[in-house]
């Protein structure tokens, strides 16, 4: 038991402490943001939520399936990504041993001795003086988590472990996306390069109908000039197609992570698109927290701020540390072993914060800044997630009507091509007339196909807004802290 003289500089102490830590008020985080019930551009005819864990298979294209899962496998910024779990992973384990006792061995060896002209060591008969000596010590310490900040910076550690486990599933969601973004447009490609070859064949009809003519001498020779530049022009842009088709080929080369040129024989030309989907429940816009992975990772690391607040709250408070030593030594003095000795050591010592000219203030302000960025960071992107399925929803609604109303300009664009045609060969009709309707249905082909394409798109906006159906993370975060240590 301490006598009063020595408990009373440690009761004072703890008495300051406990001042100071009273003095910080525990941090608050403002969540103002309200989610609605339900999405605004939800249709009633969707579907049931269906399993979007693979939801590239539902475009029912064996090509975009093998593509995206060979992606998801090799793509580089997925390999980085989970090189970053390993780092997390580490410093949690690293967290956690700051829990636990530190065990150390040591081992000495020492030799001296004093000049054999000393007069003391003559008069004691001595011709010199040699002393040898050695030793091995097993060492311990430990530093008791008091009140509680080792356990807080473990659990920032696990939830910045998660974040990073969220954020692989983010970078697997965005490179399938960015497949399947990049095998829709060679599809359209394809597409686009196949209506030129029909306006091609129609253009030689024309350059036939118009040598033809020439020859009878109904039209002039301008007519036969102009039907070969329609040719000429043709075959420029699908020149130029093809150079694009090169590209978007390369594209997913990377994102598989392929050397160039490995995919060329996997990527025939198939001039369709893929099925379009049929659609899907949204659910409710709560919903998103637990299936999108990158709104997950930013609530992992909300957690992680505020428990490192937390932490920094209590390094106000004392540290106890305990440390032992066990050592065995041999002696040895003149030449003469003076035998082993052994040593046990067991001691403890208590450090207190009292005067640091505002260090640890500091500490605590800067953590509850960076938690209230992640917070302000969360809530922002939890709006751009809302945003994003309310316009894929809407994008929805209104493409499925232009694509609509775009197959039915084809339609009439071709009837009137052939009317054209037929009445320029009969002579009842001008060259003008011709190329002007060929033009026209060449450009409503083509922003037909653009809106088919578009569509495809909006489908697949809408999977990634909806976190594209990747098992949920939750299940293995570990349980938070009580409120009392998050809010210090």
């Amino acid at each position: 038991m301490l006598s009063r003289p020595q408990a009373w500089p440690l009761g004072a102490g703890l008495a300051v402490s406990l001042c100071l830590n009273a003095c910080v008020a525990p941090l608050e985080l403002d969540r103002s943001l309200a989610m609605p019930i339900q999405y605004d551009e939800a249709a009633s005819d969707t579907t049931d939520s269906p399993e979007l864990r693979h939801w590239w298979r539902r475009f029912d294209d064996p090509l975009l399936a093998r593509l995206v899962e060979r992606a998801v496998a090799h793509n580089y910024d997925v390999r980085i990504a989970l090189a970053s779990v390993q780092s997390a992973r580490a410093q949690a384990l690293r967290a956690h041993s700051a829990l636990l006792p530190q065990f150390g061995a040591a081992a000495s060896a020492d030799r001296y001795g004093i000049d054999p002209d000393n007069q003391q060591l003559a008069e004691q008969g001595y011709d010199e003086f040699r002393v040898d000596q050695w030793q091995l010590a097993l060492q311990t310490s430990w530093e008791v988590d008091l009140f509680g900040s080792s356990r807080l910076r473990l659990q920032a550690a696990q939830q910045q472990q998660l974040a990073s486990l969220a954020e692989v599933h983010a970078t697997r969601l965005s490179i399938a996306a960015s497949v399947a973004q990049t095998y829709f447009e060679l599809r359209a490609t394809d597409l686009r390069m196949g209506n030129l070859r029909q306006g091609r064949d129609i253009a030689r009809q024309f350059a036939d109908i118009a040598a033809r003519l020439f020859k009878s001498g109904d039209v002039g020779r301008e007519d036969l000039i102009s039907a070969q530049a329609e040719l000429d022009n043709t075959d420029a842009q699908l020149a130029e197609l093809q150079h694009n088709r090169t590209r978007l080929r390369l594209s997913l080369e990377r994102l598989c992570g392929e050397l160039p040129g490995s995919l060329e024989d996997e990527l025939p030309v198939i001039a369709s698109l893929p099925q379009l989907p049929p659609a899907v429940a949204p659910g409710q816009p709560v919903d998103l927290l637990m299936r999108r992975p990158d709104l997950m990772a930013l609530q992992a690391q909300v957690r992680a701020a505020t428990a490192q607040s937390s932490a920094s709250r209590r390094e106000l408070w004392p540290s106890l540390n305990i440390s032992g030593v066990l050592a065995r030594s041999r002696l040895y003095l003149d030449g003469d072993n003076l035998g082993l000795t052994d040593m046990a050591q067991l001691s403890a010592s208590m450090s207190l914060p009292l005067i640091d000219f505002g260090a640890r203030r500091a500490a605590i302000e800067l953590a509850d800044s960076d938690a209230r960025q992640s917070m302000l960071r969360f809530e922002s992107r939890v709006l751009q997630a809302m945003q994003e399925v309310e316009e894929a929803l809407s994008a929805q609604h209104s493409g499925a009507l232009r694509v609509a109303s775009l197959q039915a300009a084809v339609d009439r664009r071709s009837e009137v091509l052939e009317i054209a045609l037929r009445r320029y060969e009969i002579g009842d009709g001008a060259r003008p007339d011709v190329l002007q309707a060929r033009r026209d249905l060449l450009d409503s082909r083509d922003a037909l196909l653009g809106a088919r394409l578009s569509l495809l798109e909006v489908q697949l906006q809408l999977y990634r807004a909806l976190g594209g159906g990747w098992e949920p993370l939750m299940t293995q975060v570990p349980p938070p802290a009580d409120e009392d240590e998050n809010t210090g």
